[in-house]
């Protein structure tokens, strides 16, 4: 505090004598202690030598761009470009226009930053950090073809700046132009093989790619630069989750949820990888997690309910499956899944409704198709049963599965089967048979419906006991 008043304190006797000072040596002292004041992060004595100068001399265009730049690292990002408008206004240099353009990006004014940038390449073509800033601007609009071009003037101009390449790299990434952002980071690590960021974003290109293990080894790296970079172990798990090496992608999540144990992410993702192992109850204690950290989470509601499914509990799949369309009205999939759970609990209409609902949010939906006819051609309930339907919603299940999947055939056997189609359904079936993947077990299954239409017998559920 002491040498802050003593600074004001040479400053005020210099004001005392300006009037018989000459000016040129008064303006000279006030630049000496305004830049040093600067350089120690005394923006207020700054920003006053730099008003004490444009007193004595109103158009000094240097003292504006430093009080420009006093300004800026105060944080009076308003004041800042007031000042850089005075000094261009007096000396239109690329300088005042860069840093008026950085404090629009300050402010979420793209447009006049790109403005600003222009101005100052077309002052100095060999500005790299305007190219590099525009880029960016570009970037934010979504112009990744421009933002391209002006990383690559910014290259040309300055080749070893790491940067830039890791810019351009994900300017091409937001293409998905995976190569060229993996060139590009190439590059980053080989400027710079400390530089965290060009590993993770290399490796979330590979996996993009489908590259699982050039994307475990990137994150790897980033991993042994930084070991408490959480993000990075969720992106590792997830590509040990992609591999199918559910293991690996448990402990990832599990040290995820050591660096971040309130966020639901990853108690969300180890449940998954739980669910795939077969661990019900370890992923349902982990999705109920997720849902207590965060209750709009619809995926986990959703989640939830497939285990519950699995588990045979169809009031608390429902109660889930309900909950994420409550959140997310446009999920088909539950629907569908809900309506699987309706049905099973011996809630045919609902389920039917349901089924309807899933198709009507997603046409394409070949599962849903097959439930639907096997619903109406084999539900306990013959008020439920509509041969016609059936055969209908069979024959759409089997041309969105090209035909290839036995278990949508087998259906549409036994939907005709129900109209009394009885050739039919025996001649589906047996292709059925005949499609790749079908088991021994399998086979014994669909041998013994063919028995039954050909004794003219339709393949009827058992009803449901509560």
């Amino acid at each position: 505090m002491k040498s802050k008043l003593k600074k004001f304190g040479i400053l005020g006797m210099m004001l005392t004598v300006a009037a018989v000072s000459v000016p040129a040596d008064q303006i000279a002292d006030f630049f000496t202690i305004g830049k040093k004041a600067q350089e120690d992060g005394d923006y207020e004595l700054a920003i006053s030598c730099w008003s004490s100068v444009l007193k004595l001399q109103p158009t000094n265009d240097a003292a504006f761009f430093n009080r420009g730049m006093a300004y800026t690292q105060k944080g009076d990002f308003t004041s800042g470009i007031h000042d850089f408008d005075e000094t261009i206004r007096l000396n239109p240099e690329g300088r005042a226009y860069d840093n008026r353009g950085n404090l629009y990006d300050q402010k979420g004014e793209v447009e006049k930053a790109i403005s600003d940038y222009t101005e100052a390449i077309k002052l100095n073509p060999k500005d790299a950090w305007a190219y590099a800033k525009r880029a960016a601007d570009y970037h934010k609009k979504g112009d990744s073809e421009k933002a391209i071009s002006d990383y690559t003037q910014a290259i040309q101009i300055n080749p070893k700046d790491a940067n830039y390449y890791d810019s351009r790299g994900r300017a091409y990434a937001m293409k998905r132009d995976w190569d060229k952002a993996i060139a590009d980071y190439d590059q980053v690590v080989k400027l710079n093989p400390k530089q965290v960021s060009a590993y993770n974003s290399r490796g979330l290109a590979y996996a993009m790619k489908g590259d699982m293990d050039k994307a475990i080894r990137d994150l790897s790296e980033v991993i042994k630069l930084n070991p408490k970079d959480a993000p990075a172990y969720g992106s590792r798990g997830l590509s040990y989750a992609m591999k199918g090496d559910w293991d690996k992608a448990v402990s990832d999540f599990s040290e995820l949820i050591k660096l971040k144990p309130t966020d639901s992410i990853g108690y969300d993702s180890r449940a998954t990888a739980y669910q795939n192992q077969g661990k019900l109850d370890e992923a349902l204690a982990d999705f109920s997690e997720a849902i207590k950290l965060n209750d709009k989470d619809a995926g986990a509601f959703h989640n939830r309910g497939l285990i519950y499914v699995g588990k045979g509990d169809w009031e608390k799949a429902i109660e889930n499956f309900s909950k994420s369309i409550q959140l997310n009205p446009q999920d088909a999939d539950a629907f569908a899944k809900r309506g699987y759970a309706y049905y099973q609990k011996g809630e045919y209409q609902k389920g039917i409704d349901d089924i309807n609902e899933a198709l009507r949010l997603n046409p394409k939906d070949a599962e849903s198709y097959n439930n639907l006819a096997w619903f109406r051609a084999t539900c306990p309930d013959a008020s439920m049963r509509k041969g016609k339907e059936a055969v209908e919603a069979g024959k759409k299940a089997c041309e969105l599965t090209n035909w290839k999947e036995w278990h949508c055939i087998g259906t549409l056997a036994a939907a005709y089967a129900e109209t009394g189609d009885f050739e039919q359904a025996v001649k589906y079936q047996k292709q059925a048979m005949g499609v790749a993947g079908v088991t021994e077990q399998d086979k014994e299954g669909m041998q013994q419906r063919v028995a039954l239409y050909e004794q003219h017998k339709t393949d009827h559920e058992i009803p449901k006991k509560d």
